[in-house]
Parts: structure tokens; sequence; C-alpha cells
């Protein structure tokens, strides 16, 4: 049986006080090894985008990698973020491979 959202939802409305703390300190070390995870996803010059909130979609370039998972990002209007690795997603390569060479010997 697999666990669903609304099963984590019903189950935080009957922890106590000490029992959320714990939770929270669980979810809190998750963020960081998924912010952390950016590092091996991500390179300096990768093309990304983020949901900035009301700002709305940002799209620009990861700069370099932070502390503590963050991930400094120019954006295309040359504002400077500091953004969660686990917020990025890669939106294409600036310098994309030449596509393969097919031969009328392949077909």
């Amino acid at each position: 049986m697999t666990t669903t959202k609304l099963d984590v939802k019903l189950f935080i409305q009957t922890c106590s006080v000490e029992e959320i703390s714990e939770l929270y300190d669980s979810l809190k070390a998750r963020r960081g090894i998924l912010d952390n995870a950016a590092h091996f996803k991500f390179s300096p010059g990768d093309q990304i985008k983020f949901d900035a909130g009301r700002r709305g979609i940002i799209h620009g370039t990861i700069e370099s990698f932070g502390r503590g998972g963050r991930v400094n990002v120019k954006s295309t209007n040359g504002m400077r973020w500091k953004v969660a690795g686990s917020l990025l997603v890669k939106t294409g390569d600036p310098n994309p491979p030449p596509p393969p060479v097919v031969t009328e010997d392949e077909f």
C-alpha cells in the first residue's frame, strides 16, 4: 500500500507538538539533500528556469554554486538570484552538441 499526500495530511493533523518538530527536522534535512543534489544535475553555464512566485517564471544561467545547496543564477534581465537547487529546471544547453551525421550506409 502506498502513502498518499492525503494520508500524510491526515497524519499531521493527529500529531503532537513533539512529533511535528521531529517531522519538521526530517523534512528540513530532506530538502537540504535535494538542494545539494543540484551540484550533480547542473553545471555553470546551464540555462535554467524557476518559479519566483509573484515575480513569475525566471529564466537565467547558472553562474556558480553557493553554500547550503544554493545556486547563483543570473537572469536574462541581468538580475542575480540565489536559488535552492531543488527549484531549478534545466531549459536547454547553450552549446548543444552537433546533430549526428547519417550516411547512406547506415540506412
